[in-house]
Order: C-alpha cells, then sequence, then structure tokens
C-alpha cells in the first residue's frame, strides 16, 4: 500500500470517530473533526459549513473552539473577513477559566513557554490586534446575552 493511500486511510478513520465523539457531545473531538473536515482530503472534500457548525457547538465548552472560530473570521480564512464575528469569538474565548493552575504567572509572563497554549491568554492577545470601536463592544455584550439564553 502506498503512503498516500495508507494516510487517506487513517485520515477516513479519525473522520468517523471523531464524527462519532463530537456527536456524543465531546466538545475536544468536535475541534479536531472541524479541523478534519476544513483540510479535507483526497476520500473527502472540505465542508467548511459542517466545520464552523461543530466549532460553534464547542465553543460553548471549549476555548480553543472560540479562539479559532475568532482567527478564521478575522483572517477571512474560508468565510468572509467579519471583524465583528472575529471579537465575538475571541472575547467569548476570554471568558473561559484559564487552567495554566501552578503555571499561570511563568505563562502569562512568558517565562515558560513549553507547555499547553492558554486559549483564553491567546485570544485576549488576538483581540489587542483588532481595532473595535465602542458599537462593536455593545453588540457583544447584546449578541453574548443571545448566545448565553440559547445554551
Amino acid at each position: 500500500m502506498k503512503l498516500i493511500a495508507c494516510f487517506d486511510e487513517c485520515v477516513n478513520e479519525w473522520l468517523d470517530l471523531y464524527s462519532q465523539e463530537a456527536m456524543s457531545g465531546n466538545s475536544d473531538s468536535m475541534i479536531i473533526y472541524a479541523k478534519l473536515l476544513m483540510r479535507g482530503s483526497k476520500s473527502f472534500e472540505c465542508d467548511i459549513k459542517q466545520a464552523l457548525y461543530w466549532l460553534k457547538e464547542a465553543c460553548k465548552h471549549n476555548p480553543e473552539a472560540a479562539l479559532i472560530l475568532g482567527k478564521i473570521y478575522c483572517k477571512g480564512k474560508y468565510v468572509h473577513k467579519d471583524i465583528e464575528k472575529a471579537f465575538f469569538y475571541l472575547k467569548l474565548a476570554t471568558l473561559f477559566k484559564c487552567k495554566c493552575g501552578k503555571l499561570r504567572e511563568q505563562y502569562h509572563n512568558n517565562l515558560i513557554t513549553n507547555v499547553h497554549p492558554c486559549f483564553p491568554d491567546e485570544a485576549g492577545k488576538e483581540i489587542v490586534k483588532l481595532s473595535i470601536s465602542e458599537d462593536t463592544m455593545r453588540k457583544f455584550e447584546e449578541d453574548f446575552k443571545i448566545w448565553r439564553s440559547s445554551l
């Protein structure tokens, strides 16, 4: 079996496994499944609409998904660039509790870098790069209330 065929077979298997886990409510699996859908392979086309759906589902419980969505809308990758949506998802990611634990101070002060990324902190750094108007801030507050009530 050629290496590329072997890889495609593995990707298809991962797609099935992560699809099942995503449907069972596992937010980490939703993120991985969305990444696979965005990537596509020789045996299946990328499906941005489904990938965005799973990222939006995952961001209800996972700051990484909100950070990914924020970056997607900020860069206009896969979707039209939308700074208001980018801000919404980046700000949403910052509202999650940091899980850096005992390493929090060292990580947030850039004293160590070889640990997991702190998604709320990374989202905050992305927000600083944006020029956000007062209207966008108010819109976030309104949209957040609607989003939270839908949970």
